[in-house]
């Protein structure tokens, strides 16, 4: 199984429109500090799973050469999460759609005409689509209600993505988080700053440090870090295109 980032970025992407700053400036000159808004990769046995779809979806799926989406889980109804889906629209229809029922209402309530076939799963119970053993997890998201954490139970590795959240997450889903071989977890800010709906680098080392990860990546994140390669952080960042064996 191959997991890839797709987009390692927040809702504005880096570079920001109309930002100049050095990490802005280096992904405009073509460097790695390039992000995209947020999604995974899944392939499996010649199946295609997406988790989460972006509004850089379309250059997303042409640069990992994808053909074909044979699935699409979403975790939350936040828009730098969903708004990517009508650009399946003339390519490929009915397209198997996952996501908790609220999720799934809030999203297809916008992308109604779009030809899709929906799947209702439930928090806290082990699915698997199309070969890929996963589960859902409530996170601490606010303005999103429910938001969800993603656990990928790979014939290698076990990965979490912590999905967008805040620190203060309930104690079954620290439980499923716990002790993976490799961790994915939002860290938006590299300041200290207090967030109201996503932890600060300082937040998440503190919980990913709590959990013990074989290996942790800081994802969802924003211009404010350094250029690529130049932050220092106990954990690295992750990157658009960043691809593992699990």
């Amino acid at each position: 199984m191959r997991l890839t980032l797709l987009g390692s970025g927040d809702s504005v992407g880096t570079p920001k429109i109309g930002c100049d700053c050095p990490t802005c400036a280096d992904a405009r000159n073509g460097g790695r500090s390039w992000r995209r808004r947020p999604g995974f990769l899944l392939e499996h046995d010649g199946f295609t799973l997406l988790v989460d779809s972006g509004p850089d979806m379309r250059q997303q799926l042409l640069d990992a050469d994808v053909k074909r989406v044979d699935a699409l889980l979403w975790t939350h109804a936040h828009w730098d999460h969903f708004a990517g889906f009508p650009e399946f629209w003339r390519v490929q229809r009915d397209v198997d759609v996952y996501g908790v029922p609220e999720v799934l209402d809030q999203v297809l309530g916008q992308f109604h005409y779009i030809p899709h076939i929906r799947h209702e799963i439930s928090i806290y119970r082990p699915e698997e689509i199309g070969g890929i053993p996963i589960a859902l997890f409530e996170v601490n998201h606010p303005t999103a209600h429910p938001t969800c954490g993603v656990v990928i139970e790979g014939p290698r590795r076990r990965v979490v993505v912590s999905g967008d959240t805040l620190s203060a997450i309930p104690e079954r889903s620290l439980e499923m988080m716990r002790e993976a071989d490799v961790l994915f977890i939002d860290a938006i800010s590299p300041t200290t700053q207090q967030l109201v709906k996503h932890m600060n680098a300082h937040q998440a080392l503190s919980l990913a440090d709590a959990l013990s990860p074989g290996e942790c990546y800081f994802y969802h994140l924003s211009h404010s870090y350094p250029p690529h390669g130049q932050a220092t952080s106990k954990y690295p960042l992750g990157f658009d295109g960043l691809s593992l064996d699990v």
